[in-house]
C-alpha cells in the first residue's frame, strides 16, 4: 500500500516506486532526532540525525524500496515504546505496537524487532518487575497494537512460521549447502573455522569489509572513521550501563542484528540484512560522542566553557 500510495502520487513507474524509499529513508532522520532526544537528550538526537543524514550507507539504502522502511519503523517502534515507559501512557504502547505491526510488514531484518522487545520486557521482568507491573496494560496494549497492525498476516504465520522468517531458511549457515559453500569460499576444512571467519566478517564491517551483496558492493566500510571510532567508544558505555534500559537496548539492538543478519547467513557481510542497526549505531555513536564532548568541554578553564559547552 506504501508503494501504491507513492506511485499514485509520483507515477507509476521506477521513479514513483523509487520515491517510496527516498521517503521513508527521509523520515527516518527527523525519527532518530526523536529517539535520541527521548534515550539521552536533544544533543544526543542531533548527533545522531546529523551522523545518518550524512551515511553514504543510508543514503543508498534510502533509493532501495524494500529496505529504507524495516529502518523507520524499527525508530519509531522504540521511540513510542520508551516514550511510553517514560510517560506512562497506553497511547504511546499502542503507537509502538502499530508501529511495529507494519514495521513486520516490511523487509524480513525487521523480525528482529520482535527479539528486541521480548528481551527488553525480560530484562525488565529482571532489573525492574514493579515497573512492569505498573504498566502491565501499557505492555498488553502494545501486543495487540502490533498483532492488530500485522493484520491478516498473522494467519500465514500460524499456519507456516516459515513463511514469517523468510528465506532465513534457505541462507542459514547450518544449512548444509551453505556450509559446504562458505568452506571452499574461506578456503577452510572446518565448521569452527568457518564460524570464526563469519564473525570477523560480520563484527568488522563497520571498519574493514565491504558489502557483499550486489544491492550496493561500496568498496569500503560501513560507516565512515570517524563514526566507527564512537561506535566503539558508544557500545562500550553501553556494556557498562547494561542495568539501564535504554543501553541494554541499543546493545542487543546491534549484537541480535549482527548475530542473526550475519554472523549466520550466507556470505556476510550482507548490507541488506544489516542496515536495520544503522540507528543502533548512529545513537550509539552519538552517546559516545556527546559524553566526549563534555569531558572535553570540562578540562577547560571555567572562563573558555561557556562559549563551547552545551546549552
Amino acid at each position: 500500500m506504501m508503494m501504491a500510495g507513492s506511485m499514485k502520487l509520483f507515477g507509476a513507474d521506477l521513479f514513483g516506486l523509487s520515491m517510496t524509499a527516498v521517503i521513508q529513508g527521509t523520515l527516518t532522520i527527523p525519527a532518530l532526532y526523536l529517539l535520541g532526544r527521548e534515550l539521552s537528550g536533544r544533543w544526543v538526537g542531533l548527533l545522531a540525525a546529523g551522523l545518518i543524514a550524512i551515511s553514504y550507507t543510508h543514503i543508498h539504502f534510502s533509493r532501495i524500496v524494500t529496505t529504507a522502511s524495516p529502518l523507520l519503523f524499527a525508530i519509531l517502534s522504540f521511540y513510542f515504546l520508551f516514550r511510553g515507559l517514560r510517560l506512562q501512557r497506553n497511547v504511546c504502547f499502542a503507537l509502538a505496537g502499530i508501529s511495529m505491526g507494519i514495521g513486520l510488514l516490511t523487509y524480513y531484518p525487521s523480525r528482529v524487532l520482535v527479539i528486541l522487545v521480548v528481551m527488553l520486557f525480560l530484562w525488565m521482568l529482571i532489573w525492574k518487575r514493579d515497573v512492569v507491573a505498573d504498566l502491565k496494560s501499557g505492555w498488553i496494549t502494545l501486543s495487540a497494537g502490533a498483532l492488530l497492525a500485522f493484520g491478516p498476516m498473522l494467519s500465514v504465520v500460524l499456519f507456516d512460521f516459515s513463511a514469517f522468517v523468510g528465506r532465513s531458511n534457505l541462507v542459514a549457515l547450518w544449512k548444509p549447502t551453505v556450509m559446504t559453500h562458505l568452506m571452499g569460499k574461506y578456503g577452510v576444512d572446518s565448521t569452527s573455522q568457518v564460524w570464526l571467519e563469519q564473525f570477523k566478517r560480520t563484527f568488522l564491517t563497520f571498519f574493514l569489509y565491504p558489502d557483499a551483496s550486489t544491492h550496493f558492493g561500496f568498496p569500503g566500510p560501513m560507516v565512515n572513521a570517524l563514526t566507527a571510532v564512537l561506535l566503539i567508544l558508544g557500545f562500550g558505555y553501553a556494556l557498562r550501563h547494561l542495568r539501564d534500559e535504554r543501553y541494554f537496548t541499543l546493545a542487543t539492538w546491534l549484537l541480535a542484528t549482527l548475530l542473526l543478519g550475519g554472523v549466520s547467513t550466507n556470505d556476510p557481510p550482507f548490507w541488506p540484512h544489516l542496515v536495520i542497526a544503522l540507528p543502533a549505531v548512529m545513537l550509539l555513536a552519538a552517546i559516545a560522542g556527546e559524553r566526549a564532548w563534555k569531558i572535553f568541554v570540562e578540562a577547560m578553564p571555567k572562563s573558555w566553557q561557556w562559549g563551547v559547552g552545551f546549552a
